[in-house]
């Protein structure tokens, strides 16, 4: 029944027994003549080599063998045998006889071998997926596992096979994955479940199968899926905020123009209900006469997108004017919808109006002021034409018989003398202010031709003047070079002029004068220019006396001047973009420090 072939061969002259099932195996009849050598032949090499060396090591040392042979019986079938041999025992003497059993396992070798090409074909197709798979026995432990589950799990297979899942991962003791393996075990059926991994930082998707021999776990990694999806939901959530907070009227149409959703603003604008809305559609809510409506659904229709002003109607037939911007959209059911927002802007454009008209209404408001000005200018041009002209006359006069008289008089009239010389002097000192209000007054109306002016250059210039004019003063003056300003070089040749003669003036009382014109500083396309000397300086409590007209820190007596110096830098510096100011100390000396621009 177990189909064994038993054979016993003497040693050494190799004379062999054959029971039947042996001679049938080799493809013999029952009782036909086999020698030993003849068997041999049947066999492949290197198994017939094999099997002589382990009959001879059987009978020499008494070492019984197995082995499996590859055989060709006599009808030229292959076949696989299995041979197994011992010696029979001897009382005395060396063994004279091997024992031994052949059998057919040709169909055992087969299934081994398909068993064996179903295993790799398994393991080629577990390799391959891209989800992770693995079994664990009834102890939990890992009896197999592919590529992926070592990606995820960030273990190898030699950390895992043979381990149980709560010895290599101990956030698994008590975890879902842990209750969903024991149930689908305990229920024997298959479970399916997502949770996240926090050990490994991975969300799965898991299919458990449970079988006699343990469980079969399919999963896939889906962090990405799960972060795309959760993307997808706080996306949706958005736009439903939107959609529900804005203060514009918002629509989700068709192609055809039918209103499939509309939100609270949309409704509280139109005075309708959303049904109404849907119901109306687009041509219930456009004013049918605006001829503006079909080349917006043109530009819509040919871009995806339009932008423009309607007319809009509300429930109650009220017309409006509306900013309409749309987009539209392919849904994955491959139907286009858009997208619309509505602004109402009647209020808008009625404010627009009334900024319009209150525009010509300034307008014509700084016309008017603008012809009383040229007009007050005309004035003024005439009130310095009469000074210039008709007032400097009778001062020219005074000054003139003053000095008639003063020549007449005889030298003995000591007194007369001296009266005369002071209305002398008060006319020359009238002249004094009258031309000073006309420089002031020429100042505020002289156009400005800025160029790029050489302000080292100019200064060198003036202080030269003055030497000339006054020889025998001893003065140190010095004059950063490089020094530029952009602006008008009139006026700014008058404010160094008064700058610098202040300066001069107010050190005429030093054996040793220093004037000082530099540069301090740049900020914000402006340069800060300065103008100090070591004369007779000021008290800073009366500093903001300085550039006021007919203001003077000093008596006639001490500084002769008429105070509108300083008046007209100032006018002169401000008409530029800049600012002026003055530090000082009395007896000390005076710095006046001023800006103008870099570039136009």
């Amino acid at each position: 029944m177990g189909r064994l072939g038993a054979w016993s061969l003497d040693v050494p002259g190799l004379d062999v027994e054959w029971a039947d099932e042996s001679r049938s195996i080799l493809g013999y009849a029952k009782g036909a003549p086999l020698s030993w050598q003849q068997a041999l032949a049947h066999l492949e090499e290197p198994y017939r080599t094999e099997l002589q060396r382990a009959v001879v090591d059987c009978a020499e040392r008494g070492q019984a063998f197995g082995m499996e042979a590859r055989a060709v019986t006599a009808e030229g079938r292959s076949l696989w045998l299995r041979i197994e041999g011992e010696p029979e025992p001897e009382v005395t003497g060396p063994t004279r006889r091997v024992l031994g059993v052949t059998q057919d396992i040709s169909e055992r070798k087969e299934d081994a071998r398909r068993f064996q090409q179903l295993s790799e074909q398994l393991a080629t197709t577990f390799e391959s997926i891209t989800e992770g798979f693995f079994t664990v026995d009834r102890e939990w432990r890992f009896t197999y596992l592919n590529h992926e589950t070592e990606r995820v799990a960030k273990r190898s297979r030699t950390e895992l096979i043979g381990r149980t899942i709560a010895e290599v991962f101990p956030w698994y003791t008590g975890s879902r994955f842990q209750a969903e393996y024991e149930r689908a075990l305990a229920e024997g059926r298959r479970v399916q479940f997502e949770a996240f991994a926090m050990a490994m930082g991975v969300w799965v998707d898991v299919y458990a199968y449970p079988s006699p021999q343990g469980l079969a776990v399919y999963f896939q990694d889906i962090t990405e899926r799960k972060a795309a999806h959760e993307a997808l939901r706080a996306s949706e959530e958005r736009h439903r905020l939107l959609f529900e907070a804005s203060l514009d009227a918002v629509f989700r149409t068709d192609r055809t123009g039918t209103v499939l959703s509309a939100n609270a603003a949309a409704c509280e604008m139109f005075r309708l209900t959303e049904a109404q809305l849907c119901e109306r559609g687009r041509h219930g809510i456009v004013a049918p006469r605006d001829p503006r409506l079909r080349d917006w659904l043109e530009v819509l229709e040919r871009t995806g997108k339009g932008r423009g002003h309607l007319t809009m109607v509300r429930g109650d037939g009220e017309e409006f004017e509306a900013e309409v911007s749309a987009a539209s959209f392919k849904a994955s059911n491959g139907v286009t919808y858009a997208k619309v927002v509505i602004r109402d802007i009647s209020q808008i454009l009625k404010y627009q109006a009334e900024i319009l008209a209150l525009n010509e209404g300034l307008a014509q408001k700084v016309r008017e002021r603008t012809a009383e000005l040229e007009a007050a200018n005309t004035e003024l041009k005439a009130f310095a034409h009469s000074l210039a002209h008709d007032l400097r006359a009778p001062i020219a006069a005074i000054d003139g018989f003053g000095l008639v008289l003063e020549e007449r008089l005889a030298p003995a009239a000591e007194r007369e003398r001296q009266y005369v010389a002071r209305i002398r002097q008060a006319a020359r000192q009238l002249d004094d202010y009258v031309e000073a209000l006309l420089s002031q007054a020429w100042v505020a109306q002289a156009t400005l031709r800025a160029t790029h002016v050489d302000l080292s250059a100019m200064a060198q210039g003036i202080l030269a003047d003055f030497r000339e004019r006054d020889p025998e003063r001893n003065v140190m003056a010095h004059v950063q070079t490089g020094l530029h300003a952009f602006g008008d070089a009139t006026l700014l040749r008058m404010a160094l002029e008064n700058l610098l003669g202040n300066a001069w003036k107010f050190t005429g009382n030093r054996p040793l004068a220093e004037i000082r014109f530099a540069a301090t500083g740049q900020e914000q396309g402006f340069t800060t220019f300065c103008v100090s000397d070591n004369g007779a300086g000021f008290v800073m409590d009366y500093a903001h006396k300085l550039f006021g007209t007919f203001q003077r820190l000093h008596t006639q007596a001490e500084f002769p001047g008429t105070g509108v110096g300083l008046a007209n830098v100032q006018r002169i510096v401000t008409r530029h973009g800049g600012r002026i100011w003055a530090t000082g100390e009395e007896g000390v000396g005076a710095s006046f420090h001023f800006t103008l621009p870099l570039r136009e």
